[in-house]
């Protein structure tokens, strides 16, 4: 709190606690919030509760008349708006004030009236799909990545990101060298894409994965996810899988022939 002889705190000598005003002089009380977070709620004027002035340019301001001695304190409340978010299940969220630029941890407070700059950002085979504010969904300002600008209101906000998975990791366990080789290839804009291991496809598409077997040995069955899956009649050699999500495939041979020493 500073306090001030006369109407106005701008031009006016600042005063020191304890000193002497004649009666009937003017005085002019300020207070300075030391964060952004907190407002003045009232002010206490010898021990008893005095409204604050109205109107945002005053409201820390309180013009007084001297008419006895007067001690003069504040109280304070918290203000602005609480701000929490999660970070997405595939991604991360990003929470800043717009200028000057800083973070905002979740669960803190931002003054109303501040603008937040919110950005998301997705893993590999996963696309942006838009924030939700309030619940309320909001597409991009951009739509090529996520990032909304958002001021706060009279309200906490609550934010967080959807994505939706659009692509798939093939990951293609090959059978031991001596055994044979497995291959993959799919289709895409007319054309054959040869897949290599930990290739990322989009879902939907159709993967061909073919082997050839070392001499001696043949297709047993294959593994599709840890889960084993029977040849196909007329096509030992070939799965077909529709991407669904990530996919791991892995072809188990045997020994077509057995040889005995005598």
């Amino acid at each position: 709190i500073k306090a001030y002889k006369g109407t106005s705190p701008y031009d006016s000598p600042e005063l020191q606690s304890g000193e002497e005003l004649e009666v009937g002089s003017d005085l002019t009380v300020v207070i300075t919030p030391k964060e952004d977070t907190y407002a003045l709620d009232h002010w206490l004027i010898n021990g008893e509760p005095v409204e604050k002035e109205s109107g945002l340019y005053f409201s820390n301001q309180k013009r007084l008349k001297v008419v006895e001695a007067m001690t003069i304190s504040a109280v304070m409340k918290e203000s602005g708006y609480k701000i929490t978010y999660e970070q997405p299940e595939h991604g991360s969220l990003t929470v800043k004030v717009a200028y000057p630029s800083k973070d905002v941890p979740s669960g803190s407070r931002v003054k109303e009236g501040t603008r937040l700059n919110i950005s998301a950002t997705v893993e590999a085979g996963y696309q942006f799909k838009h924030f939700l504010i309030n619940g309320e969904s909001k597409p991009a300002d951009k739509p090529d990545w996520g990032y909304i600008g958002v001021p706060v209101g009279d309200t906490p906000l609550t934010i967080s990101a959807v994505a939706k998975k659009t692509h798939g990791q093939i990951v293609m366990v090959q059978p031991e060298s001596t055994q044979g080789k497995m291959t993959a290839y799919y289709f895409a804009d007319g054309e054959q894409k040869d897949l290599q291991d930990s290739t990322w496809v989009a879902l939907e598409t159709s993967v061909t994965f073919h082997v050839e077997p070392a001499e001696g040995y043949e297709m047993d069955y294959w593994m599709v996810n840890d889960a084993r899956q029977e040849l196909t009649p007329g096509m030992a050699n070939n799965k077909v899988i529709t991407v669904e999500g990530d996919l791991k495939v892995e072809p188990v041979l045997k020994q077509s022939v057995v040889k005995y020493t005598i």
